[in-house]
């Protein structure tokens, strides 16, 4: 039997969320083994830019803010995607799609309250999560595969009980570099080779999360002002160790093109900067928030210096790890948000008080607030579509950040 439908809300999205396990893999294969048979079932596809939506008002990085792109056109077999709900194209919708017992391929309304589904079903899927995304509008990644001559993106469903296919993408909202659970990164790893080893040397691999673990970071120094050593400092060694050990994994496996992001600036995000003001020590917070995310995008730069450094994955050819400024890609884009007379500061949308709505209220910045109660939010006047996460039009902006690598 299935579990009731309101512990679909374990599936949703933001920094201190968790999700269920589910069942868990076979053990995957070794390295050199052959691969199951691949799914023929064609991409759902991406989110479209709509009137009022990722086409507005925040406009794309400006030149300097990431590498141009090189002169030899770059060609890749596939694209394999881990992370959290910065790179989620429906995992945690479909998981939550399965609690409520509704379609999960394609994920459809899993991230919404369970009110606007249930008791009086309204717009929500296409209003707020469009297509399941945890923004507006295609997610940074999802702008690669057209620019390498790749399908679109396909969510694995791996957090899904008895899934039928494989597919490429495996991030899942509020996964963890450093946990363990079937959301987090090492079993998206798990997965990824489960379906794909051995993996291809001419596919990209995009590694995008850590911003889950920098906000369990700071939360934890903010719960322990007096420790010392500081908390933040295990929480952040250890997530970072995680990323490198993934990547270690996948080269083991084969990859050999990687692009590994680092995490942005804590002390920019919304619910971050309003935890801080409410907390007394709105200084010191975001102080530290900003030392987090330093100290975490440092240590990752130090570590896979040192994984390329040692030379093991050099046969039959080298690694290539692409570095991407995730954290100078937002801030570019809240740059280029408030030349264009957008609001590159505040949340449009308050997503935690919506989920956590008995009738599902929704809260929006008096410049995002709908006409009407069914109408479009004003998301492309915004950087962010909540507390944490991007609006689709500065998600379109970090894609073009992550792109020009190509």
């Amino acid at each position: 039997m299935r579990p009731a439908p309101t512990t679909a809300l374990l599936a949703l999205l933001l920094a201190g969320c968790s999700s269920g396990g589910g069942d868990s893999p076979a053990s995957p294969p070794s390295a050199g083994s052959a691969p199951p048979p691949s799914s023929s079932t064609p991409p759902s596809g991406s989110p479209a830019p709509r009137a009022g939506g990722s086409s507005g008002g925040v406009a794309p990085p400006p030149a300097g803010s990431a590498p141009p792109p090189t002169s030899e056109p770059f060609a890749a077999s596939a694209l394999y995607v881990l992370g959290d709900s910065l790179s989620d194209v429906g995992n945690a919708a479909g998981a939550a799609d399965y609690l409520l017992n509704l379609v999960i391929d394609p994920p459809t309304v899993g991230l919404c309250n369970p009110a606007d589904v249930l008791v009086v079903p309204r717009r929500c899927d296409d209003l707020f999560y469009e297509q399941s995304r945890v923004t507006d509008g295609a997610v940074a990644v999802e702008h690669l595969p057209a620019h390498l001559g790749l399908g679109e993106l396909e969510p694995s469903l791996h957090v899904v009980p008895g899934r039928s296919k494989t597919a490429t993408a495996y991030a899942v909202a509020s996964a963890k570099a450093r946990g363990a659970d079937e959301k987090d990164l090492a079993r998206q790893v798990d997965w990824l080779v489960l379906d794909h080893a051995p993996l291809p040397a001419d596919a990209v691999y995009v590694v995008m999360i850590g911003g889950n673990d920098a906000i369990d970071a700071l939360q934890a120094d903010v719960a322990s002002p007096a420790a010392s050593p500081r908390p933040s400092a295990a929480i952040v060694t250890s997530a970072v160790a995680a990323v490198g050990a993934a990547v270690e994994r996948l080269l083991d496996f084969g990859a050999r093109r990687l692009v590994v992001a680092n995490v942005p600036d804590l002390a920019v995000l919304p619910a971050v900067r309003a935890e801080a003001r409410a907390g007394g020590d709105e200084a010191g917070t975001l102080a530290a928030a900003g030392a987090i995310s330093e100290a975490f995008d440092r240590e990752l730069d130090a570590l896979l210096d040192e994984i390329e450094a040692r030379g093991e994955w050099d046969a039959p050819e080298p690694p290539g790890i692409v570095r991407f400024d995730l954290r100078s890609a937002l801030a570019s884009t809240r740059v280029a948000a408030a030349a264009a007379g957008s609001n590159g500061d505040d949340a449009c949308f308050d997503s935690e008080a919506y989920r956590a709505a008995d009738d599902a209220a929704r809260s929006f910045h008096p410049d995002c607030e709908p006409a009407t109660a069914d109408g479009e939010p004003r998301f492309s006047r915004f950087a962010f579509w909540d507390g944490i996460h991007p609006t689709g039009a500065a998600h379109a902006a970090i894609g073009v950040a992550l792109s020009s690598h190509f």
